[in-house]
Formats: structure tokens, C-alpha cells, sequence
């Protein structure tokens, strides 16, 4: 809409600006507190079988045809659920929405009853690449693996681990 900040500032008054950026706040804010309730969901319908009383095999398959979540995002909430059904102290960090559900997906491979409050600080005060990193130290294959998909129907990507030497 506009090339520039200055013409952005000419043509709209800083209180329009500041509801624009409040609405953005309010809309992470309950994106939060949607991807809380659909852990804490997640864990009844594991607990409860209720993917299979609806016809499907796993709750991976419930999350991506019923819930029409991408595979990306089964996994990850469905790591994120399942372990946090038994650490209290991250069940009660995403409630009140101090971490994101992303960024703890990073540290489930490592996570358990006695480190949960040092990766709970980790993940609330670091970038998803210190993470990576921090995970990597302790289970080298839990970050890193070759991975490839399709960016048009010739072309693929490949990613792959090198160290940093």
C-alpha cells in the first residue's frame, strides 16, 4: 500500500498505527492461547482414544485429515502434548502463554522431569538457533538430519548437516 514509512506517516495518524500494532498483539496473544487449548485437547483425544472411535489409526492421521493440520504441525503438537502431559512446569508455561509451542517442539528430545526448568529459561530467553544448538550438545541426532522436498516438480531441496569447522 505504501512504499515508504514516510509516506505511511503522512497519509495515517499515530493513533490509527497504534491499534493496528495493538491488534496485532491481541491476535498473538489469543494464537497463544488457541495453541494452549488444542495441546490440552490433543491430550484427551490421545488419553481417550478418540482418533480411533472416529476410524483413524494414529493420532498423527487425526491431526493432519481431521484437524487439517500440516504434518509439520501434527508432529510438532502432538510431541509438544504427549510430553507435556507429564511435566507440569511446561504444561503450565504454555497455559499462560511463556513459551511458544514452536520453540518448545525444539527441546522435546531432551526434555524430562529433572531439566524441564532449565529448558523452560532456555526457550523463554533464547532464539530458536540457540536452542537448536544447546539441543544439539547434549543429543546430536535430535536437531540435525538430511532432509529433502520437492520445490517444483524438478526441483529439489536437500539439507544437510555440516559442522561449523
Amino acid at each position: 500500500m505504501y512504499e515508504n514509512l514516510s509516506q505511511a506517516r503522512k497519509h495515517n495518524e499515530p493513533k490509527l498505527l497504534r491499534n493496528i500494532h495493538l491488534e496485532c498483539v491481541n491476535a498473538v496473544q489469543e494464537l497463544k492461547s488457541k495453541e494452549a487449548g488444542l495441546i490440552l485437547a490433543l491430550q484427551e483425544v490421545d488419553a481417550f482414544l478418540v482418533y480411533r472411535n472416529l476410524g483413524y489409526n494414529s493420532l498423527f492421521r487425526y491431526c493432519v485429515d481431521a484437524l487439517n493440520l500440516t504434518e509439520s504441525q501434527a508432529v510438532m503438537y502432538i510431541s509438544v502434548a504427549r510430553k507435556s502431559k507429564n511435566l507440569p512446569a511446561l504444561q503450565k508455561a504454555l497455559a499462560t502463554g511463556d513459551v511458544s509451542v514452536s520453540k518448545m517442539s525444539r527441546v522435546m528430545p531432551v526434555i524430562d522431569q529433572e531439566n524441564q526448568n532449565y529448558w523452560l529459561e532456555l526457550v523463554q530467553t533464547s532464539t530458536k538457533r540457540e536452542i537448536e544448538k544447546e539441543v544439539a550438545k547434549i543429543n546430536p541426532k535430535a536437531v540435525f538430519h538430511e532432509r529433502s522436498r520437492y520445490l517444483t516438480d524438478c526441483l529439489i531441496e536437500l539439507q544437510v548437516p555440516v559442522s561449523e569447522e
